[in-house]
């Protein structure tokens, strides 16, 4: 646990599905969206579980390669789809 992972080929294909990563990576156009955003993002995921109840699943974290200054964008699983986090 607090160990960042590698995302899989599928993982990048999740992640790139979700609207607001769509949107915040300029991806309507690409023809292979998650290809795209494994090449120009950086991405992680953590198994994550709250102190207390809560949220337990996967955290991904992506930060597009541009200012390292920027807050990364952060995505859970919320009945069983993934899901931009709207505030950090």
């Amino acid at each position: 646990m607090n160990k960042p992972y590698e995302l899989t080929a599928q993982e990048w294909e999740e992640v790139a599905a979700v609207r607001a990563v769509q949107e915040g990576f300029g991806l309507e156009d690409e023809e292979d969206p998650a290809a795209w955003l494994a090449e120009y993002a950086y991405g992680v995921r953590f198994d994550y579980q709250t102190d207390g109840p809560g949220y337990v699943g996967p955290l991904y974290l992506l930060l597009g390669a541009g200012a390292p200054e920027t807050s990364p964008m952060a995505i859970v699983r919320t009945d069983g789809r993934l899901k931009a986090v709207e505030t950090w």
